[in-house]
């Protein structure tokens, strides 16, 4: 006699948006699929009602754990009965549906679509699996495109300056009230009161008191700031402190924007933490200050400088450090040679590099000629190059009367298609060259020349006075800025004779030959040569296109 098999089911009742809990969806779908189960007399085994997105194979947790189950009634002699609303409800990418019928194929399960009426089974026509198909197809098609249009509209609000996920520890999302018919306000960030006072004291004690990220953690919990049952650890402070959320600005998908939330961090105590812990990172990563930033001078060599300590035992028990470097000599050139290498200081490197910034290094009343002049040349250019843009604008409506002439042409029989069609060819290839030189003549009609020089000019004039003043970290970060392609000699006869050389990036290396110049000719220089000249020019470029680091073109006080 033929073993009876056994007919049980397992509702699966799933929405893909948490936004949705609220409302009946979940306990809708149990409902109907129970009243369904009951009039066909099936046993329903249990139930799965969970939120989760069904387009993505990979994030269906809830999914895999319901599939497991039905495994397991089958190893146990089911045969089981899903039971879903619709196939939107079950699945979003063929990957699972693959899976599904496989088991409908040898009559393991079957799929019963109650609100569409319709069952998937090892009887069920090709035309069935066609439809079922499409569905699915259409449901991928609609995740795949929402999952694209949601990304554009973050994007969006991000360039708005609108940070659009979650608020960090010391905001929070709030959602303004409604004013259309959709029912749902305009999302944004405010400062959150409960954690407001917590986050202004962490960036309070690292700018003011330089504590570590464990003390300031156990620090405002001493104080009682952190929220009931929220821990602040050390990786939440540091988190907390690097992230440039607090200062006005935030990173979203790899671009940085300016945002337009409310901040209450106060200015100094922001800067004054990423200085610090930019030193303490450099610190960490290159234990010598120049690691990295030299090579050898000789041609045949090239290689990196090497940090090389040396520790010295005072007879009282102290640790003396004395920074050295040289050239690591991976190609074996001096070996080779038969060349003995110096150890040289950084100290002798510092003094050696700081020629570059007595270079560069302008009196107050050149760099007042200079800026004079740019400004006197920029504005003559602008005025010429307003006049060309002009005339490039006559010439493209001349160019659109020529394609409506070629129109009236054709109409009246005088011409005939092949040649109305070359002649309107040539007539749109006239505009599109004049739009590419009035987009070309706005570049150039741009503030950003005269007001990059202008900075570069006042960093030029303050440059000894700032070298004098900071740190040798900050001397470093300065020398990335001013130069490059810097080469260290250590293969000489006596320290003394240790040498660097260097170029001077543009357009500090015009400075230079401006204040050469003007120091021979007693200032009777030629000023038009680092002028901005409309056309014949390109001197102007090298100003135009550099830009100078944040920390040194907002306000020079970083050296």
């Amino acid at each position: 006699m033929k073993k009876r098999i056994k007919i049980v089911a397992v509702l699966l009742c799933r929405i893909s948006d948490e936004h949705q809990k609220d409302g009946f969806s979940l306990d809708s779908q149990e409902k109907h699929g129970q009243n369904y189960c009951r009039k066909r007399q099936i046993q329903i085994k249990q139930i799965f009602s969970f939120i989760e997105t069904a387009s993505k194979h990979q994030n269906r947790k809830k999914f895999n754990e319901a599939m497991k189950y039905v495994k397991e009634l089958i190893k146990q002699g089911y045969k089981v009965i899903i039971v879903v609303e619709k196939p939107d409800r079950l699945t979003r990418n063929f990957q699972s549906v693959q899976e599904l019928r496989k088991l409908i194929a040898i009559g393991k399960i079957e799929i019963h679509f109650f609100k569409d009426r319709r069952i998937l089974n090892q009887n069920s026509s090709p035309e069935d699996f066609f439809n079922d198909n499409i569905q699915i197809a259409v449901s991928e098609y609609y995740a795949m495109n929402l999952a694209r249009e949601t990304k554009k509209g973050m994007i969006e609000k991000a360039s708005q300056g609108h940070f659009p996920s979650r608020a960090p520890i010391g905001y929070k999302n709030i959602r303004e009230a409604s004013s259309g018919t959709k029912g749902r306000g305009v999302a944004t960030i405010i400062p959150d009161p409960a954690t407001k006072e917590l986050v202004k004291r962490i960036f309070e004690l690292r700018a003011e008191y330089k504590m570590s990220y464990q003390n300031i953690s156990t620090k405002v919990r001493e104080e009682s700031l952190t929220p009931p049952n929220k821990k602040i650890s050390k990786s939440t402070v540091e988190d907390i402190l690097k992230n440039k959320f607090y200062g006005g600005t935030f990173i979203w998908d790899g671009i940085e924007y300016q945002g337009k939330h409310e901040l209450y961090i106060p200015r100094k105590h922001f800067e004054a933490v990423q200085a610090l812990d930019y030193k303490n990172t450099y610190t960490r990563e290159h234990p010598g200050l120049f690691s990295g930033f030299l090579k050898c001078s000789h041609d045949k060599c090239n290689c990196h400088i090497l940090y090389d300590p040396k520790k010295k035992k005072k007879s009282n028990g102290d640790i003396i450090v004395h920074h050295y470097y040289h050239c690591s000599d991976g190609r074996r050139v001096h070996k080779d040679e038969g060349q003995s290498q110096r150890n040289v200081s950084e100290e002798r490197i510092m003094e050696l590099l700081s020629q570059a910034v007595h270079e560069i290094h302008i009196s107050p009343e050149l760099a007042k000629r200079v800026s004079e002049t740019l400004k006197k040349d920029h504005e003559n250019a602008t005025e010429s190059h307003r006049y060309r843009i002009e005339g490039y604008r006559t010439a493209m409506a001349q160019a659109a009367q020529e394609e409506d002439k070629a129109y009236e042409l054709l109409s009246s029989g005088i011409i005939d298609e092949e040649r109305y069609k070359k002649e309107v060819k040539k007539a749109r290839a006239k505009k599109q060259e004049y739009e590419k030189l009035i987009e070309d003549g706005k570049t150039h009609l741009s503030e950003k020349f005269y007001k990059t020089s202008d900075r570069i000019l006042e960093l030029s004039k303050q440059a000894l006075a700032l070298w004098k003043e900071q740190s040798d970290e900050e001397k470093l970060f300065f020398l990335k800025t001013l130069l490059s392609n810097q080469k260290l000699n250590v293969c000489v006869e006596s320290v003394n004779d240790v040498n660097i050389d260097y170029e001077l990036k543009k357009p500090f290396k015009e400075l230079a030959e401006i204040k050469k110049a003007a120091s021979e000719s007693g200032f009777l220089i030629d000023f038009k040569r680092w002028c901005p000249e409309a056309d014949s020019n390109h001197r102007h470029k090298d100003f135009q296109s550099f830009a100078l680091p944040t920390e040194l073109s907002g306000h020079l006080s970083f050296f």
